[in-house]
């Protein structure tokens, strides 16, 4: 029985990212953007400077994998590569205000997917919800929230 709902649950799971996909795609992708790029923008804003070693680790790919996208990145104008004035063999990478814009806009996109499907969802089965992802998280406590 414990199975069988685990099983369920990882299937919703699996169902959940496909649909946020899918209305990603659907909503932002006739501008060039894939989730996997809107979180290399997430990761390059929220830190600036990363090396494309960093990168390729954060990003969880390989170092020709993250050069490759990178150079897609930069082409599209979201990135650019910084020789390190203290290191000029290092090579950082930092958003472009085209890239922040970009970033700005696809994140408010897919919140409002977001808030629009946890909207459906009643007040306290809200709270519960956050309770439960918080726990599958390993996380206590979320900036701006209280504990209840």
């Amino acid at each position: 029985m414990k199975d069988d709902l685990l099983t369920t649950l990882v299937s919703l799971t699996h169902d959940i990212s496909r649909s946020l996909r899918q209305e990603f795609a659907r909503t932002c992708n006739p501008h060039g953007a894939n989730l996997l790029q809107l979180h290399a923008l997430i990761l390059l804003n929220e830190h600036t400077g990363m090396t494309m070693k960093e990168f390729a680790n954060a990003m969880f790919i390989t170092s020709p994998s993250a050069t490759t996208f990178v150079d897609r990145l930069t082409r599209l104008g979201w990135t650019e590569r910084r020789v390190d004035p203290k290191n000029r063999k290092l090579v950082r990478l930092a958003l472009t205000p085209t890239g922040k814009r970009a970033l700005n806009c696809r994140h408010s996109k897919m919140s409002a997917v977001i808030r629009q499907g946890i909207s459906r969802i009643s007040s306290a089965d809200q709270r519960h919800l956050l309770r439960i992802l918080m726990q599958f998280l390993g996380k206590t406590t979320i900036a701006g929230t209280r504990k209840s």
